[in-house]
C-alpha cells in the first residue's frame, strides 16, 4: 500500500517529516506544506543510510533561510532517522 503516493518504506519517514516541520514551525521557522512535500521528494532521492545526506535534502527543502537554528536542533538529535 503507498501513503500519498511514496512507497511503502516512506511511510514513516513521512510521518516524521510532519512532526518535525510541526516542531520547526512551533520554533518560528515558515514551514509550508509545499516544502514538506519538496522534503518527501527529496529523500526519496538520496541514501537514508547517510544521515548527511538527510540532513542536506532538508536544508534545502525545509529550513533555507534558518540554517543556525536547524544545525543546532539536528546536531542535537541522537535518535536514528528511521
Amino acid at each position: 500500500m503507498q501513503l500519498n503516493g511514496f512507497p511503502d518504506h516512506f511511510q514513516q519517514v513521512e510521518a516524521h517529516l510532519a512532526r518535525f516541520a510541526d516542531l520547526l514551525r512551533s520554533q518560528g521557522v515558515p514551514v509550508g506544506t509545499g516544502e514538506v512535500l519538496d522534503a518527501l521528494q527529496a529523500v526519496q532521492q538520496i541514501d537514508l543510510s547517510l544521515r548527511s545526506n538527510f540532513k542536506a535534502a532538508l536544508q534545502a527543502t525545509l529550513v533555507k533561510g534558518h540554517l543556525s537554528y536547524w544545525r543546532d536542533r539536528l546536531d542535537r538529535q541522537q535518535a536514528p532517522l528511521g
